[in-house]
């Protein structure tokens, strides 16, 4: 339920300080969340990497660590470009 909006078009005085404050707590604590959640898909992806080395498969190895290292490289790298540009205090 998004609530913010109203409250702060509708609200009382000074609700909409209140408003954005509470807006943006729910912003990092969303963008946080998706970010451990495609976190966790590359590690699953790195895992499955691994696994393929009990049944020497090379290829499937390779591939699989690659692409779960550079996710996770690249969610790093973008999500430390994203914080720098949009800081809020």
């Amino acid at each position: 339920v998004i609530t913010g909006p109203g409250m702060a078009l509708r609200g009382p005085e000074g609700s909409l300080g209140v408003a954005i404050v509470n807006m943006e707590r729910q912003q990092r604590r969303s963008l946080k969340h998706f970010g451990r959640g495609l976190f966790a898909f590359s590690c699953t992806i790195a895992l499955f990497g691994l696994r393929a080395i009990a049944h020497l498969a090379p290829l499937k190895f390779v591939v699989l660590m690659s692409v779960g290292l550079h996710t996770i490289y690249m969610l790093h790298a973008n999500g430390t470009d994203v914080a720098r540009k949009f800081f809020i205090a």
